[in-house]
């Protein structure tokens, strides 16, 4: 697998559509920005359809991107897309084209070594592709390049009460394997502030944060093992069960955050905790700035660690303190609700 870094065809084409939008603003200021049409480049591979040294790749009669021959595997979904017109001026003074060439919704570990096998056999550059909530570009697709989602490998095929470990695919959200670990009693630590929408997969690509990291650090603080698809369509193990493992390199580590460059993760150990039987939120106020940043010092030097701890200035915790008294306004007035 190959990520395709943009060359200098590409900020000329950002360039020229940023010109394009200054001139209509120009000659058009009090009305709507007229549509543009698109960049010659992406005209020309609209136009010409499908890159055809990937034509054998990324069609089959069957609809399928596997060749008949080649494997019996048959991922579920696989599409050419491309982006048509209307081309909003707007939108391309701030995104590049992407016409990547097709993309697979894989449901299994062996779809996936499939789907990599024949990418690298026929030098399609793949990408893969989680719930698509992350803010820095990882999971966009490339021109002429396969994007794999894993979304459909949604499954937590185990809770471990013995060994504090979930064993979760890829595309389980974070917040539905929150749910799943806290109806046994355990923890789940990271937080990345979609975990509502975010996937394990995700996660584990770019090493998500997220408040609670303060005490129980990031997403590659809580494996303990993956299962990984490599470019060639081969499937490692790496780490175990176990919190202990000196064996070896740590490869673990070294995938947790490699954002898919190094393979495609298709099932994770990761490590839970038992629940906190006590949870209590503290507001201090201080004077000056300088005096809460010593007080938090002084705090993680007392041995005592927060699950995440923050510092607002004034406008802030303004904000924070009349958001706080509204929720208990909420919780008075209905009392049989469920607060979490």
């Amino acid at each position: 697998m190959h990520r395709v870094v943009p060359g200098a065809h590409e900020e000329q084409r950002h360039d020229d559509a940023q010109v394009a939008l200054r001139d209509a603003a120009q000659r058009a200021p009090t009305q709507q920005v007229p549509q543009i049409a698109p960049p010659a480049r992406a005209q020309q591979l609209r136009d010409a359809g499908p890159d055809p040294r990937h034509q054998r790749a990324l069609t089959a009669p069957s609809g399928s991107l596997i060749e008949r021959g080649d494997d019996d595997v048959r991922p579920a979904v696989v599409r050419v897309a491309y982006r048509h017109p209307p081309w909003p001026a707007a939108d391309l003074a701030v995104f590049h084209v992407v016409l990547h060439g097709a993309a697979a919704r894989a449901e299994s570990t062996e779809e996936v070594a499939g789907l990599l096998r024949l990418a690298s056999k026929h030098g399609v550059a793949v990408v893969p592709r989680g719930a698509g909530t992350g803010l820095s570009g990882g999971a966009a697709g490339i021109e002429g390049a396969l994007t794999v989602a894993l979304t459909r490998m949604n499954r937590i095929l185990e809770i471990d009460r013995a060994n504090l470990c979930v064993v979760t695919q890829p595309g389980v959200i974070n917040a539905d394997l929150k749910a799943a670990v806290a109806a046994e009693g355990l923890f789940y630590p990271p937080d990345p502030a979609s975990y509502e929408t975010c996937s394990i997969g995700g996660n584990l690509g770019t090493n998500a944060g997220g408040l609670c990291c303060v005490k129980y650090g990031q997403t590659r603080d809580s494996v303990l093992g993956l299962e990984v698809v490599l470019a060639d369509g081969s499937v490692i193990r790496t780490g175990g069960r176990n919190v202990k493992d000196v064996e070896g390199y740590s490869l673990t580590h070294l995938f947790v955050g490699s954002q898919g460059t190094l393979g495609i993760i298709t099932e994770a150990w990761m490590r839970i905790r038992p629940r906190p039987t006590f949870r209590a939120s503290v507001t201090v106020l201080f004077g000056d700035f300088y005096r809460g940043a010593d007080a938090v010092r002084a705090l993680t030097q007392s041995g005592l660690y927060p699950s995440n701890c923050r510092l607002l200035d004034a406008e802030e915790a303004e904000k924070t303190l009349a958001l706080f008294a509204e929720i208990v306004r909420h919780q008075e007035q209905n009392p049989h609700e469920v607060h979490q």
